[in-house]
């Protein structure tokens, strides 16, 4: 009863101290106070319901703990408020919020006095961690009641006089890279404001439906602005950067990369915080004149120290190289733990040795060696400080309580890390010369499904949606009761066939999570499946991102970490090539197939641009090509993402990857034969050079195993970006034509015209359209309704209607040099669009005698890197009959991006274009002046005045060749000297960026569009009357041919314009003349139009004679999109 008594009195009315920092109230009522004066006089909820219990205690360390939460299954939440020994005041708030709760915000309040404040100086980071921005400011005594810029605010170090205070709302650091998300995460970005006579330092969110999770955690504590690299380990995150070395020492006398310090012989002192403790004897072997591990120094039983680190976790790094050969047995340890032990490093291999440890308050790491070793580098990591400790050595919560959520527990880190080791060793080539035993060994094995399979015949015309998010707990819908709710929800009134799920998108992360994702998915999959929905999974597989305990994850599963090219160290990705990483990921994945996922999306299952150039992967690379991955950091060629070894490099990683999904359909198949596999990129990242940006996988490769592709649209308003989207569209069904894979397209808009846009323009081009969420209202068409009719194109056993061919090179997108890829090639496409050319796009696969033979036309624009066995099958295919457009230098290459000693065509055209001339400078072209100067390229050899068919002059006054034609037995080969064609290329705009960077010349435009038609007059099959911003495709089968019209001629572009979301005022005005066109060669048959816009089919007039049937389209029947169905 005393003890009773005695709590009661410090829950309603004590005041308890901390150093300088005291709390006082009770219940909701608590202050918080600096040496006696009030810092936060109230700290307020925003709930739909207020705290009904709270509680007080105080813990064995000394914290004094206030409790207050509100158990109401429809709105639990929590909040804690901790005085630690420590000197400094913790907050913690969690919520859940149930996916069907109507009141979704949540947010908190804390109101200081603004008296504390006035006149004190701030220095803060803005934004959230993926950046490091600091600013900072006075808060003057007569500022405004108003936000303080450049919010939100993450970490706030205030000083006024004596004074000296961090605000910390970002106290789980910059690694938590969700940070700013409005559900699914632990919010750390506040707004800072004056209000009247109070500071209010605020943070909320509306929850999205698809989360159940928000919270805030945020410390205030004495310190100033520079102490922040002592509570944080990491100033700013992104998950595709390397991790940076606190510290990397190298020991040897040859020269070093810059990132390295050399150390060498020097001794420990407190001064100079690195070095030898003592003077052990060392002695120095060397085997070439630069590469950290190309030396060593050597010596028995020493202690390298290094000081004055803050406490928390650190890998640690030992390497040795030993080109010289010398003796050696030893083992390490740190600070008394082991790191390795009896290691023995053999000649011409490298070794290197990675664990992590803990830094106490002394701030001493002591790497000891013993027996006779030898040292190239020590790498020092900062993984985690102790200030940001949430996962390793304490939970999410102080104190053990309530939990109001699935995920940021206090039990879910209650188990105690246990930190492997990485351990590698590989072979030290001889520098210089690592390709000198190159071959071509890579494996390229093919695993598909059937596509004809029964289980799979959904997915050509499949229609998705997307459930919950990345950041979901997956609690949302972990009940029968919950998932069915929600199913039903999103496919009310709708036709859907899959539906893809997320949440907790790096699964490993959430480190006491993964068997309860796993339950609740099988919950999910069981209530889709009762309404004939296939399950896709979405998830991420290689992130060490700190989400949930994404750094726990990597300092206890080290060997799994990708290793940095240019350091050897741990990075925060994984790696593919790891056996331990591989059995685990794909055990999970197994264990989901068993729990009903028909399917997955993985995401950043990849090499990553700053590695992986483990034992394993150098390994997997040497066996496949011979060549070594260079181990010196200067080695130039690394840097050259053209030179010998990383073109291999290249190759290989590429295919190792879609090596790494056919391993894994194989080790799925007892399980389900049909698994479907999904990949997507962005138009950029499927058009970029993959070498250029050291791309870890390639669609092309991965179609080998992979069995549905998709494309992220990003322009946020595909109307206003109609001219470069279907162009794009039809670019990604290359791997259609390859893999026989149907191809989506997920589409980001908002606003029921713009989304009707990008639904209309990716059935143009074949493929489902995966959209928001829209509800059709009143007058409004509904596209999602005639999408699965029989009023819409079938998806399967339908081909372009087109004789003409556009060459998308994968070759060529990877190697080109000299010119530019994509804006020449989609300059080009969107021309022939203007003129209404009928064409589709072919790739490397397609570059064989049986696949051209549809086409009378082949535009290879400026594909520069093109095959011997390539090259003689284009000349056949000209030699047959057909017409082959070259432009610029074209050809010049070979498949590989190397330099051809002799043109290929020159043997065509009896000239070469002059590769290393500046060219001409034209000012007209055919008679008509231009804008400003266009460049072309000189041309050296024998030309033929009447192979010329078009002429430009020079700004020097001088007639040169533009266009020239030279027979090639029944067919021709057409030259254009100048990449046109890039002039007019809009480019794939969005928010930030303009889609054309300034206004087309018309004279460019008009003379290149007559040229290019000119060049296509044998692959023509159809000719129409149609507005160039009416955009049209053609497609058909045995039955019928699909014509489809798209009314764009509300869109107007002007040079530096970037997207508008809402654009244009009027998206879809009224055509002021009909519609003809005229096909030919084709049966007739009756034609009837379908459109979203109207009801039933319309009847067309239609006249046939000689074979071209010619149709009329009335202005009235195109309104938006219009798709003809023409029975043959």
């Amino acid at each position: 009863m005393k003890k009773l008594a005695a709590l009661t009195v410090l829950l309603l009315g004590t005041t308890v101290f901390a150093g300088n920092f005291s709390i006082s109230g009770e219940k909701d009522d608590l202050v918080i106070k600096y040496n006696d004066e009030v810092l936060v006089k109230a700290l307020k909820v925003r709930a739909p319901e207020p705290f009904t219990k709270f509680d007080y205690k105080v813990l064995p360390d000394g914290s004094r703990v206030w409790n207050a939460w509100n158990e109401n299954p429809d709105n639990k939440y929590r909040r804690e408020i901790a005085l630690r020994p420590d000197n400094c005041v913790e907050i913690t708030l969690s919520f859940d919020v149930p996916i069907f709760t109507e009141d979704r915000l949540r947010a908190a309040y804390m109101h200081l006095p603004y008296e504390f404040f006035a006149d004190g100086e701030y220095q803060a980071l803005t934004t959230n961690g993926r950046s490091w921005k600091p600013i900072s400011g006075t808060f003057a005594a007569n500022a405004p009641s108003k936000p303080f810029p450049d919010r939100p605010w993450r970490f706030m170090a205030f000083e006024k006089g004596d004074k000296k205070l961090i605000f910390d709302f970002n106290p789980i650091g910059a690694g938590d890279y969700c940070m700013m998300y409005t559900g699914g995460a632990v919010r750390s970005v506040w707004a800072v404001e004056r209000k009247g006579d109070e500071m209010v330092m605020s943070i909320g969110t509306n929850v999205p439906v698809a989360n159940d999770f928000t919270g805030m955690k945020v410390i205030i504590r004495e310190g100033v602005f520079e102490d922040y690299d002592k509570l944080h380990a990491q100033r700013s995150f992104s998950y595709g950067d390397a991790f940076k070395p606190l510290a990397l020492y190298s020991f040897g006398d040859n020269v070093v990369g810059g990132i390295y310090t050399p150390n060498n012989l020097r001794s420990y002192s407190v001064r100079n915080r690195a070095g030898w403790v003592g003077f052990p004897e060392l002695k120095t072997y060397t085997a070439s004149k630069e590469g950290a591990y190309y030396s060593h120094m050597a010596g028995k039983d020493a202690v390298f120290r290094r000081s004055n680190l803050a406490p928390g976790f650190y890998i640690v790094t030992v390497g040795a190289g030993n080109g010289s050969g010398t003796a050696n047995n030893f083992s390490l340890s740190v600070n008394g733990e082991e790191l390795e032990r009896n290691i023995s490093v053999k000649k011409d291999t490298v070794h290197v040795a990675s664990k992590t440890f803990h830094v106490g308050k002394d701030g001493v790491l002591d790497i000891k060696f013993d027996g006779e070793f030898i040292v190239s580098a020590i790498g020092i990591q900062f993984l985690t400080a102790d200030a940001e400790d949430f996962f390793f050595n304490r939970g999410f919560w102080l104190s053990d309580g309530f939990e109001p959520a699935s995920i940021y527990r206090k039990n879910d880190y209650s188990k105690k890390p246990v930190f492997k080791l990485a351990s590698d060793t590989f072979t030290l080539p001889q520098a210089g010369k690592e390709t000198v035993r190159s071959k071509n060994n890579i494996k390229r094995e093919i695993c598909l499904p059937d596509p004809k399979s029964p289980e799979l015949a959904w997915m050509p015309t499949g229609n998705w949606f997307k459930m919950l998010s990345n950041s979901s707990s997956l609690s949302e819908a972990d009940t029968p009761e919950k998932a069915d709710r929600l199913i039903k929800s999103k496919i009310e009134g709708k036709n859907y066939d899959a539906v893809m799920i997320s949440g907790m998108h790096s699964r490993h992360t959430y480190i006491n999570h993964v068997q309860r994702g796993i339950d609740a998915i099988k919950v999910i999959a069981d209530a889709a499946h009762k309404y004939d929905l296939k399950v896709i999974d979405h998830h991420d597989a290689t992130l060490c991102w700190n989400v949930d305990a994404g750094l726990r994850f990597l300092g206890e599963n080290l060997q799994e970490a990708s290793r940095n090219t240019d350091t050897l160290l741990p990075s925060y990705q994984l790696c593919p090539s790891d056996p331990d990483f591989t059995q685990r990921y794909y055990a999970y994945l197994a264990e989901l197939v068993k729990a009903g996922v028909d399917g997955f999306q993985i995401d950043e299952l990849v090499y990553w641009s700053v590695g992986c150039v483990c034992q394993h992967c150098r390994e997997k690379f040497y066996e496949a090509t011979g060549c070594y991955y260079p181990v010196n950091e200067l080695d130039k060629t690394v840097n050259q993402f053209d030179s010998e070894i990383m073109r291999q490099w290249h190759e290989w990683r590429t295919a190792e990857i879609a090596n790494w999904f056919v391993g894994l359909r194989k080790y799925c198949m007892p399980y389900n034969k049909n698994l479907v596999l999904c990949m997507y990129t962005t138009h950029w990242g499927f058009t970029r050079s993959h070498p250029r940006y050291k791309s870890g996988s390639c669609m092309f490769e991965l179609g080998r195993a992979i069995n549905y592709f998709g494309t992220e649209v990003m322009t946020r308003n595909p109307l206003m970006t109609y001219r470069s989207l279907l162009p794009y569209r039809r670019m990604k069904n290359v791997l259609n034509l390859s893999y026989n894979t149907p191809i989506w397209s997920w589409i980001y808009a908002s606003r029921h015209p713009h989304i009707y846009a990008g639904w209309a323009i990716s059935n143009m081009a074949k493929q489902v359209a995966l959209l928001p969420d829209l509800e059709i209202k009143s007058g409004e068409s509904d596209f999602f309704a005639f999408d699965t009719s029989k009023e819409n194109m079938p998806r399967t056993g339908v081909n372009a209607h087109a004789k003409a061919a556009l060459l998308f090179s994968q070759a060529s997108r990877d190697w080109n040099s000299g010119i530019g890829f994509e804006n020449e090639l989609m300059g080009l496409a969107q021309s022939l669009d203007a003129e209404h050319i009928s064409y589709e796009f072919i790739c490397d696969n397609q570059l064989n005698s049986k696949d051209l033979a549809k086409y009378s036309v082949i535009y290879l624009a400026a594909n520069t890197c093109i095959s011997d066995q390539a090259g003689k099958v284009i000349k056949e295919f000209a030699r047959n009959g057909g017409t082959v457009v070259v432009t610029s230098i074209a050809g010049m290459n070979d498949e590989m991006g190397r330099p051809r000693k002799e043109w290929l065509f020159k043997d065509v055209f009896n000239f070469v274009p002059r590769v290393n001339s500046s060219g001409h400078k034209l000012q007209s072209v055919d008679g008509v002046k231009l804008a400003e100067p266009l460049g072309a390229w000189a041309l050296a050899g024998s030309i033929s005045e009447k192979s010329v068919k078009y002429y430009a002059e020079t700004v020097n006054g001088v007639r040169v060749p533009l266009v020239l034609e030279v027979p090639c037995a029944k067919g021709r080969m057409i030259y254009v000297a100048s990449a046109m064609g890039a002039q007019l290329w809009e480019r794939e705009g969005n928010l930030k960026s303009a889609s054309r960077s300034k206004d087309f010349d018309p004279a460019i435009d008009q003379f290149y569009r007559k040229a290019m038609s000119e060049a296509a007059a044998a692959g023509r099959v159809w000719s129409t009357n149609a507005p160039e911003k009416v955009v049209t495709a053609l497609w058909s089968n045995e039955d019928k041919i699909y014509v489809h019209f798209f009314n764009a001629t509300g869109v107007t572009v002007k040079g530096g314009d970037k997207v508008d979301p809402l654009a244009p005022a009027l998206p879809y005005p009224a055509l002021t003349e009909d519609i003809s066109f005229t096909l030919k060669a084709v049966k007739n048959g009756k034609v009837i139009a379908y459109s979203p816009d109207f009801t039933g089919g319309k009847v067309l007039e239609s006249t046939y004679s000689n074979g071209d049937l010619t149709v009329k389209l009335p202005k009235e029947l195109l309104k938006v999109y219009t798709l003809i169905h023409i029975q043959q």
